[in-house]
């Protein structure tokens, strides 16, 4: 598949299938995931190591974006990973308090 930089607009489409922009300890989704972005922000500082800040401006400058789009697309990725993490952990509580342990067991279940 061809990489390409995709523009924020209204809002970004990360993670589509052409032109997606990679997440972050994140694997591949198969999906697309409109980004809507408020008109209203709150403003954050952060502290960056000087070898960090070089890392965010070369790739905002490669993206064609701010360091800000480069920083929000990657706290909604890693926010995303949070929520996803804790629902597997939920899910795999739920299915092991069934018996269910292994793919082998929700193949046997379903057959």
């Amino acid at each position: 598949m061809a990489r390409k930089s995709v523009k924020p607009s209204r809002g970004i489409m990360l993670n589509a299938v052409e032109g997606r922009r990679q997440p972050l300890a994140l694997p591949d989704r198969l999906y697309q995931i409109p980004v809507q972005r408020s008109h209203v922000r709150d403003t954050v500082t952060v502290g960056l190591p000087p070898a960090t800040r070089r890392q965010l401006d070369r790739i905002a400058a490669q993206e064609g974006v701010s360091r800000s789009d480069v920083l929000q697309a990657a706290l909604e990725d890693h926010l995303f990973v949070r929520r996803f993490r804790a629902l597997q952990q939920r899910m795999m509580a739920a299915a092991q308090a069934r018996g269910i342990f292994t793919g082998k067991d929700v193949f046997d279940l379903v057959s």
